[in-house]
């Protein structure tokens, strides 16, 4: 209890706050003398409906695990994983002990890979021209709205779709040859001619370099 990593209370069937460790104390601000004196709903948002299920269910089961906002003496809300379990002392007594973990960084962190992946898909959308990625075998695994909108191919076709399908077929030698030359390290710079999607023919210049990500050649 007083070692212990996490933030632990112990409450009575009022919730009122029985015992708290010094992680607790350290997490939301107050003294530990100060928590024993407030009650779960000064520091938890129990109008969250996911709470409110959370506490039926522990009626039910004795327990319950979910993400949870504390609130900080200073105000601020903390994000947390607790998990509360229901058990009787020794004098028979109902009684709940709560533990949670500040999980403020990992949020921190998934909120900037969501912003990095908006920025990427913003900074794709914003090039003029078409824009996609191939593996090893031809076959599209991202492109930009550009793609589909001036070659009139759907999403789904796309990714059913090796690129060279899309080559009319007096120029495909020449580009399953330089294709095969940016897979060996080669940048790849090739004008050739192409079938939209109703089979009319469009001349485009065509840049690519290779790259490795997570063992896999694109």
């Amino acid at each position: 209890f007083k070692q212990s990593i996490e933030g632990i209370l112990i409450t009575d069937s009022n919730d009122n706050i029985l015992e708290a460790n010094q992680t607790a104390s350290n997490i939301l601000g107050w003294d530990q003398d100060e928590l024993i004196k407030r009650s779960l709903d000064s520091i938890i948002e129990v109008e969250n409906p996911r709470y409110k299920a959370a506490v039926k269910q522990q009626e039910k089961s004795g327990t319950y695990s979910l993400a949870l906002n504390f609130v900080t003496k200073q105000g601020h809300t903390v994000p947390t994983e607790t998990t509360s379990r229901i058990y009787r002392n020794p004098d028979g007594k109902l009684r709940s002990i709560i533990s949670f973990h500040d999980i403020s960084q990992r949020k921190e962190i998934e909120q900037d890979l969501i912003k990095t992946k908006n920025f990427a898909n913003s900074a794709l959308e914003s090039i003029p021209g078409a824009f996609f990625v191939l593996n090893n075998k031809g076959q599209f695994v991202r492109w930009n709205n550009n793609m589909v909108t001036r070659l009139g191919y759907t999403e789904e076709e796309l990714t059913s779709t090796n690129i060279l399908d899309f080559v009319v077929e007096e120029y495909r030698e020449d580009a399953i040859e330089q294709f095969e030359n940016c897979l060996n390290g080669q940048e790849l710079s090739i004008e050739t001619k192409v079938y939209n999607k109703s089979g009319e023919i469009r001349d485009y210049y065509i840049g690519a370099k290779r790259f490795v990500e997570d063992g896999e050649v694109y």
